[in-house]
């Protein structure tokens, strides 16, 4: 393990289904997905060893105890013991926030043990919303923002999320082909149209440059969305 001196960049998508993270430490990319699922964890009283090195920092603990968090949640738990997100609640800040703190906890802590990094991190976060839930987008920050003590199966240190922003999706898929990965304009991107379309678990979102984008629920649209010229 060795400490890391200057920003880490993360981008990070707690979906209802899965969570994918990608961090940029040192000019390298690490990547890391788990199902979007977590519980209250129980001492495992044989092969902890093998587990733990089949689902690597999916053993989370926090100032509750001990959660497993994944892959892990699925293989040792019942389904009645598993917590998922299945929609947005009026409960956002009592039970959805604490739910993606401890994910974006456990795949930081994955995230850093990839990339062989321990010692004070400082973060800065990229994430996403469908666009018809903006509004919620304060939820999102606070669950990431500030100082955050790391403890899994597989590493203990200290992060620092210094920046949060929060972009309607797909936002993030149409800059992968119109930008390059310094922020430069992408000369290499010619076509004359660019539409994106994000298949999620409960959710679908279109989205074309130059228009709104549009969100649909259970297969039925519900509103026109806002534009994407706000800023989140």
């Amino acid at each position: 393990m060795t400490k890391q001196s200057g920003l880490v960049y993360v981008g990070m998508d707690v979906g209802y289904g899965e969570l994918k993270a990608e961090a940029l430490i040192r000019r390298c990319r690490y990547q890391v997905s788990f199902p979007a699922t977590l519980g209250k964890g129980r001492k495992i009283s044989y092969g902890a060893t093998e587990l733990s090195a089949r689902y690597p920092g999916q053993q989370l603990t926090d100032e509750d105890g001990l959660w497993f968090v994944g892959n892990l949640a699925r293989s040792q738990l019942i389904d009645g013991e598993q917590q998922i997100l299945r929609g947005r609640t009026v409960d956002e800040a009592i039970f959805a926030t604490p739910f993606r703190r401890r994910l974006f906890r456990s795949a930081m802590a994955q995230l850093l043990a990839a990339a062989g990094v321990s010692g004070p991190v400082r973060v800065a976060v990229v994430s996403g919303l469908p666009v018809d839930h903006l509004d919620d987008a304060e939820y999102l920050r606070a669950a990431f923002s500030g100082p955050h003590h790391l403890v899994t199966d597989v590493l203990e240190t200290d992060v620092d999320v210094v920046e949060v922003v929060v972009v309607p999706q797909p936002f993030g898929g149409v800059c992968s082909v119109t930008l390059t990965e310094r922020g430069e304009v992408n000369l290499a991107h010619v076509a004359k149209r660019t539409g994106m379309c994000d298949v999620g678990t409960y959710t679908v979102e279109t989205e074309t440059p130059g228009s709104q984008a549009q969100l649909f629920e259970a297969d039925v649209l519900r509103r026109q969305a806002k534009m994407m010229s706000r800023k989140w």
